[in-house]
């Protein structure tokens, strides 16, 4: 088995925390929460170490401008 990396190992923990305090109740969109969390978490970062400048930010994420700046109101970042 590969060894996990440390990322990976505090998604899992993330979702046991999660499936634990959602006691009885029902899970619902799992993934893309997951995805959405990350994706958001990510971008933040990566904006506060270009010191919020947006075109180094698309360059570090392999991403256009454009679709960073998307992300960035659909996340509420700006």
């Amino acid at each position: 088995m590969p060894e996990r990396t440390t990322i990976q190992h505090a998604i899992e923990q993330s979702l046991a925390d999660y499936f634990h305090h959602l006691g009885d109740g029902k899970p619902r969109a799992v993934y893309r929460l997951i995805v959405e969390q990350a994706e958001a978490a990510v971008i933040a970062d990566i904006m506060r170490r270009c010191h919020g400048n947006q075109s180094k930010a698309a360059q570090i994420l392999g991403i256009t401008r454009n679709t960073l700046k998307s992300k960035l109101t659909a996340y509420k970042l700006l």
